[in-house]
């Protein structure tokens, strides 16, 4: 659950993001070009009749079948064979429909839609925190959020039994119609509410953006954030504020419900009609807050004690929602300025900062105006500069010409066909679509887009992104401020995957896919790691962004863009990789060019120094966290990694020469594992991959050896830092030795589900019971032959502006994390939890939409010694461990003692010091 501003497609089809191919309509079959608001055919009957609209083909021979239920709730569903179900419901209601004295009424309720049902009028009866156990017992997840105009519900499972589908659907229905909102649970849910609007609120973007809606929109309001609210007002709400707000918005009328994945149309729609029947009318004239975008610019400043970068917003007032044409012509316009050809990225490089445009849905009225905004994060001594620099930019920017404009267009077609290989994004494309009565956004894109002239882009530029009228906010960080069964199913299709050994060392793994787009990635693995000076790792890291020995930084950027493909790098002490993509017609560009930029990265003293540069830069403005401070703690154990206060003592001290010695170490060092995916239709790639990886350097053969780094911890352990936030950030951390088996690692995985989302999880008790904190959770990691298992937690600890003084709810925090961990040792989880962890581990596994996380999936195979279907191996062995093992593998990895980082106020700090003496004692 949580509060979101649309900024996951809410420009759906930018480069790099998201985009869909114009549909070409089936006329065989009834269709329509408009959903008009809907009035409900009442006579409901259960199951109620329903109407079928039509039929429209998308991308990726997708097609979206659209209903109409009796009662007037919108249907639409689009099969996606092998992928998961995603049910959603979008409901036309947020923050901006709330009065001043119930602002954060939208997010409430959607938190109370988790805590159960009546299950009344033929719907289940869900008691608190079933939505989320009863998916989790269908190997699943569930979720909602919360923004400016859209609440949504959704749940998604991977469909591994026939009644799956109906259960989600039947959840999905009961929690948008048939809500019981309790008194005592309402009085439950304000304390996980509160510390959510604390944990926001702790976060200087959130307020930047914040600050930047209200002085765009001239917003009157004295919330303390516009979709959260207050927490005044939150401790304030009354059971008839949440039924008056829930009788009014949640009606058929006002809801879209789109269900994606591996479903029948004709069988989802019949158990929709089945499971939604209310008969609701929405009673009293709605609430719009009143937005007036201004017509000259205005700045506002802000100080922030928990800032450690300045963080720019600049917002604009975009398109209307329902405006197609105007849609598209923004998303080029977006596209068009983050290119090389606009000159923005590239001068704020010098700044190490890097620009993010999107835009807002603020209102659910067709007709308001989206919020565009650019936002960027920059060190206080260049935020004067970064700002002259985007106004400059953006005021001098130029209509492109018909070459650079046909590069940005076929981008955004490259990036849509990515986008529709995963189930969750298009259930989000269409639900979003759907709101704004403008399906054609999605069926008819292509066709748009194609006929937009440079003219007209240029026209998008200055129009949304007005200098003249923009909202400009700029939150500094204070002066003295330190530097997510339907038959047998596999996470790996092996009819799909081939292995090839190449004489030059390379294991090579293919799969097939129905993209065109093509994926091509080189790994080196390093069995004994770089570590002979340390910040050189980091230094070669960020050369590998600055060329290649042909190609400047920015001649590679226009190289990149002018041809449609992407070249990225990683480097670490154990790691090297190139990853690659590009539409089929450039394969040869990135074959060629992967191999380029491996072995001749441009080393000049220039890019030296700018790495340098770029390296201080980033860490003057890191945050503070739990996890930071322990990282660092944690190097010592570690023979192959450095501290930040080591690699900044020695950076001045890096020469080009020893970032070169580190490079060819790298390469003489190595394993080599390359993967890359076949287009179904194009089977002649695969000669075309196997033929350009022949010609790389020789590496030395794949045999696994795990690091040996594992060293005991045996003391306990306080570490502490001052982070001036609400919210005290708490992790206690156990090491373990690993023996890197198989089963393991399924071990590792359903021990920390359980410790984290079980009926002894930390979820269920830390928050739900304890009211301790919105965020917390368990996670479990290894390297080499040592194992982390470590609880986390935010909680609210020093809020002194609304008089939440909580110092305790440290101690309270680590006795929980305590608790809950002696009861999973002693066995006191169900068998039906370790059911739901095996379930959710089943769903992970299986959960390889996009090309990209299949090549993961086989290139995590091939790095371990159990070969390319490792992830197949994994998935067997999942129902064979039993709750003894899990029993005993938790006696053992938390046998040491803990350590425990904690990034607190310094009051927090202080009124705990002798508590955490006792700790360490």
């Amino acid at each position: 659950m949580v509060m979101k501003v649309d900024n996951i497609h809410s420009v759906l089809f930018k480069g790099g993001i998201n985009t869909a191919k114009q549909a070409q309509t089936d006329n065989t079959r009834p269709q329509i070009t408009e959903l008009s608001n809907v009035t409900p055919d009442f006579g409901v009957t259960v199951p109620q009749k329903y109407t079928k609209l039509g039929v429209k083909k998308l991308d990726n021979g997708l097609e979206v079948h659209m209903y109409k239920l009796a009662n007037g709730h919108k249907v639409s569903i689009i099969p996606m064979e092998g992928s998961p179900a995603v049910v959603k419901n979008y409901v036309n209601v947020g923050s901006m429909n709330e009065t001043a004295n119930i602002k954060g009424i939208s997010h409430f309720l959607e938190h109370m839609a988790f805590n159960g049902t009546n299950g009344e009028n033929g719907h289940i009866k869900l008691e608190a925190g079933d939505s989320f156990k009863k998916i989790d017992e269908l190997g699943g997840w569930a979720n909602a959020s919360t923004n400016y105009a859209i609440t949504d519900y959704v749940n998604s499972t991977p469909l591994l039994n026939k009644k799956d589908l109906e259960q989600q659907i039947k959840i999905i229905a009961a929690m948008s119609e048939d809500l019981k909102l309790s008194t005592d649970m309402i009085e439950k849910e304000k304390h996980p509410v509160s510390s959510e609007i604390n944990m926001i609120l702790d976060d200087p973007q959130t307020i930047a953006l914040d600050q930047t809606v209200r002085t765009l929109f001239k917003i009157k309001n004295p919330a303390d954030e516009m979709v959260g609210g207050s927490v005044k007002t939150i401790k304030n709400l009354t059971r008839k504020d949440l039924i008056d707000y829930y009788n009014k918005y949640y009606t058929p009328d006002n809801m879209n419900l789109v269900i994606t994945g591996d479903v029948n149309p004709d069988e989802a729609i019949n158990i929709t009609a089945k499971s939604f029947n209310s008969r609701k009318i929405s009673q009293g004239a709605k609430f719009e807050e009143k937005l007036s975008p201004i017509q000259k610019t205005e700045r506002k400043d802000f100080v922030s004690d928990k800032a450690k970068s300045t963080e720019v917003i600049l917002g604009f007032a975009g398109p209307k929602n329902n405006d197609i044409r105007e849609k598209v012509i923004y998303d080029i316009a977006q596209t068009y300025l983050n290119s090389y050809s606009s000159g923005l990225t590239q001068n704020l490089k010098q700044y190490n900062a890097y620009p993010y445009i999107d835009s807002e849905k603020i209102s659910t009225n067709p007709n308001a105006a989206r919020m565009v905004y650019l936002a960027a994060s920059v060190s206080e001594d260049n935020s004067e500069k970064l700002l002259k620099t985007i106004f400059d930019i953006i005021s001098s920017v130029k209509a492109p010409d018909r070459a650079v404009l046909d590069e940005i267009k076929q981008r955004i077609l490259k990036a849509k066909e990515e986008t529709f290989e995963y189930s969750s994004e298009v259930n989000d494309i269409i639900g979003k679509a759907m709101l704004n009565n403008s399906l054609e956004y999605i069926t008819d894109y292509e066709q748009i887009l194609n006929s937009i002239t440079p003219e007209e882009v240029h026209r998008g530029v200055k129009q949304y992104f007005d200098l003249n009228k923009a909202a400009v906010t700029v939150v500094h960080p204070k002066k003295d401020s330190a530097i997510t069964f339907k038959g047998k199913r596999e996470p790996v299709n092996e009819s799909r995957i081939s292995e090839y050994q190449l004489p030059n060392g390379f294991d090579t793994g293919l799969y097939e896919t129905k993209s065109s787009n093509i994926n091509y990635n080189i790994s080196l693995y390093i069995d004994k790691p770089y570590n002979k000076k340390a910040g050189v790792i980091n230094v070669l890291d960020y050369i590998y962004t600055m060329g290649n020995s042909s190609l400047t930084e920015d001649e590679m950027d226009i190289f990149q863009e002018k041809n449609n493909i992407t070249l990225a790098s990683y480097v670490s002490p154990a790691r090297l990789k190139i990853s690659t993509e590009s539409s089929f017609n450039n394969r040869n560009l990135i074959f060629d060019n992967a191999k380029k930029l491996l072995y001749e990265p441009r080393f000049t003293e220039e890019n030296l120094k700018k790495a340098k540069e770029r390296i201080k830069d980033h860490m003057s403005r890191h945050q503070d966290s739990a996890y930071s401070l322990y990282t660092n703690y944690d190097t010592r154990n570690n023979p192959y990694d450095f501290s930040d206060e080591e690699i900044l003592a020695n950076l001045d001290n890096i020469t080009l020469d020893d970032v070169k010695e580190c490079h060819k170490y790298l390469l003489n060092n190595s394993r080599g594992i390359i993967t890359a995916n076949i287009p179904a239709e194009h089977p002649e790639v695969k000669n075309e991959i196997l033929n350009s990886s022949a010609k790389l350097k020789k590496v030395l053969p794949n045999k696994i050896k795990p690091l040996e780094i594992y060293k005991e911890n045996t003391r306990p352990k306080v570490l502490q830092v001052v982070k001036n936030n609400s919210q005290a950030d708490i992790m206690q951390v156990y090491k373990f030795k690993t023996d890197n088996t198989l089963r393991e690692s399924v071990l590792g995985e359903l021990t920390n589900s359980i410790l984290t989302s079980s009926s002894i999880g930390l979820f269920d008790n830390l928050r739900e019971k304890d009211h301790l904190a919105y965020s917390v959770y368990s996670t479990i990691e290894k390297t080499g032959n040592s194992g982390e298992i470590s609880c986390n937690i935010l909680t609210t600890t020093d809020n002194k502006d609304i008089g939440e003084i909580s110092y305790d709810n440290v101690k309270k925090s680590i006795d929980g994390f305590n608790r809950q961990i002696a009861k999973l040792k002693a066995g006191e989880f169900t068998d039906k939890d370790l059911e739901n962890a095996k379930l959710a581990m089943k769903a992970n596994l299986l959960n390889t939409e996009g090309s990209s996380k299949k090549l993961d999936t086989i290139n995590l195979g091939l790095n371990s010694k159990y070969g390319i279907t490792y992830a197949n191996k994994l998935y067997n062995e999942i129902d064979t461990i039993t709750k003894q093992e899990i029993v005993d593998f938790a006696e053992k990895i938390f046998r040491n003692p803990p350590v425990y980082s904690i990034a607190a106020s310094k009051d927090t700090l202080e009124n705990n010091k002798y508590y955490f003496k006792t700790l360490e004692a």
